[in-house]
């Protein structure tokens, strides 16, 4: 403190150090008695933290299941960067952090929910002072609201609420995830895993998913395990795999492994693969040039798939960027177990591989003139889609069309998604669609008919 760029504020257990310098409300910011106070309203929990409450819980006020939460203005995205972050210290007492593997900092502006900066994890970035433990924080993403305004009915609802609520949650658990090679059976409503055998898959048709980043093959194998075996799939097993530091060629090598050890052979031509983001990768590098298994592979679908890259990888506190969009959603590719170990773990390098021209994205892409296996891409184009626009464009400062430098499914721009097309020529089917890049396989979306399609043929192929 000290810092003339900084004000100081402190509001029940926290402290601020806020940057001020340069924004249009400096003088009046510095006049403020209060520019942070406490809510009377507490913040409520971020809808993919419902999903696992018996592991990540708010740090509460008087009001059970709400968060204690600080207002202050929401004009600091104007000054508040990873370079110049706001700064905050808490001490809450010792029983509201009570068994806290991390904290996790989380702005609301009443419509959505934010990351607002790096977790930390206990006993990083902390000290114990007087009987009580002190985080120390970092601040570095704030949304711009004004960047994309409620609508009247949201407005409505949220009283006009203009400033942000920053609140702070603790993991007190990871859940359980395997990873590898794996049938999945739907039991009561859920999926259930079991291993592969020795040369289980040496014979009949297999159907594989592979899910993409921060995520898990639950929702595909729910959403298309029984059209697969109606469609005269002998079996259906998922690839699950750890997405966050662990590189793709290395993820790939681990599938061909697997693939081998079940009885998989080169040249066998059984194999139907349907992914999902960061697992098109994945499964794309199974019949590339390089591939250790030439010719398992009969035809890959792909959704979403970040065939050269994407600029949101590129960008700093992108990993921030990402998470904020997933802790708003409550179903489809956003199981919580992931998202969890991600914000416990921290290891903020998982995008490196899905940058425009990584030495994966370039390798990966070479020769594919000479790539045959038939590849369909879903490209979804989520422009007419408006439900996570304006949270998509308060997240990045500006539209996701203009952040992408065109049209997107709000993740990977659709230049990226078929720009193998261009490469692989007559092998590669592209289709339209108007979803985003959560949305794929949603019931109401126009992308589901086509996986279905495309799931149905692969009887008439075979």
């Amino acid at each position: 403190m000290g810092d003339q760029d900084y004000i100081d504020a402190e509001a029940s257990w926290a402290k601020f150090e806020i940057p001020v310098k340069g924004l249009k409300a400096e003088s009046k910011l510095r006049g403020e008695t209060d520019p942070v106070r406490v809510s009377k309203d507490g913040m409520k929990v971020p809808p993919l933290f419902e999903l696992g409450t018996e592991f990540v819980q708010p740090i509460a006020g008087d009001d059970a299941g709400l968060a204690e939460a600080f207002a202050f203005p929401g004009n600091l995205h104007e000054t508040v960067s990873v370079e110049r972050p706001m700064r905050v210290e808490i001490s809450p007492h010792p029983d509201r952090v009570l068994n806290a593997k991390a904290i996790v900092p989380v702005l609301t502006d009443g419509e959505f929910f934010y990351l607002a900066g790096p977790p930390v994890d206990q006993g990083e970035h902390t000290e114990f002072r007087q009987g009580k433990v002190t985080y120390s924080l970092n601040i570095t993403q704030i949304p711009d609201v004004e960047a994309a305004p409620p609508s009247q009915e949201v407005e409505a609802r949220i009283s006009g609420f203009r400033s942000l609520k920053l609140g702070f949650f603790k993991i007190v658990g990871i859940p359980t995830s395997l990873t590898g090679l794996r049938y999945p059976e739907l039991k009561r409503g859920r999926v259930e895993y079991r291993s592969i055998k020795e040369n289980e898959l040496a014979t009949g048709r297999v159907a594989m998913l592979v899910h993409g980043f921060l995520s898990e093959t639950s929702w595909l194998a729910s959403a298309l395990k029984k059209l697969l075996m109606d469609s005269g799939y002998e079996h259906v097993v998922t690839f699950d795999y750890e997405t966050i530091t662990t590189e793709i060629n290395e993820t790939s090598m681990d599938l061909v492994t697997a693939l081998q050890r079940a009885g998989v052979q080169a040249n066998s031509q059984r194999i139907d693969v349907i992914a999902h983001s960061m697992g098109s990768l994945v499964s794309r590098s199974l019949v590339s040039s390089q591939s250790q298994l030439p010719g398992a592979i009969r035809r890959i679908l792909l959704m979403g798939p970040p065939n050269a890259g994407t600029p949101i990888a590129y960008s700093v506190d992108g990993a921030v960027r990402l998470v904020s969009a997933l802790i708003n959603l409550k179903l489809g590719p956003v199981p919580v177990g992931p998202v969890l170990r991600f914000l416990a773990d921290w290891v903020d390098n998982g995008l490196d591989d899905l940058q425009p021209n990584s030495k994966f994205i370039t390798k990966l892409n070479t020769g594919l003139e000479n790539q045959t296996t038939p590849i369909t891409v879903v490209a979804g184009n989520a422009t007419a889609r408006t439900d996570l626009h304006p949270l998509i464009t308060r997240i990045l400062g500006k539209t996701a069309k203009a952040f992408y430098g065109g049209e997107n499914d709000l993740v990977v721009p659709v230049e990226s998604m078929t720009a193998i097309a261009n490469l692989a020529g007559d092998s590669v089917t592209v289709v339209s669609s108007d979803s985003n890049h959560f949305s794929y396989l949603n019931p109401d979306s126009d992308s589901l008919p086509v996986v279905e399609e495309w799931i149905r043929q692969g009887d008439k192929n075979a």
